[in-house]
């Protein structure tokens, strides 16, 4: 059985996933990658919170794509 690790992020994180998850629902096309680098310095992310944002970012997405269109 897999077991699932409870990750505290920070505040600043938190709020970068709540934008980055707009932006990514208003502009499916933009590239994850140029969201995450503005992302760093509007949340002021450390670069150990941008890679877990990019992480995130590329999960996200992967289940968009996966939902049909509405």
């Amino acid at each position: 059985m897999a077991s699932r690790t409870v990750v505290q992020h920070s505040e600043e994180l938190n709020r970068a996933i709540k934008w980055l998850a707009t932006q990514l629902e208003e502009s499916p096309d933009r590239p994850v990658g140029l969201l995450v680098s503005d992302a760093g310095p509007k949340f002021n992310l450390s670069p150990s919170d941008q890679e877990a944002l990019m992480h995130i970012a590329k999960k996200f997405r992967n289940n968009q794509e996966a939902r049909p269109p509405k």
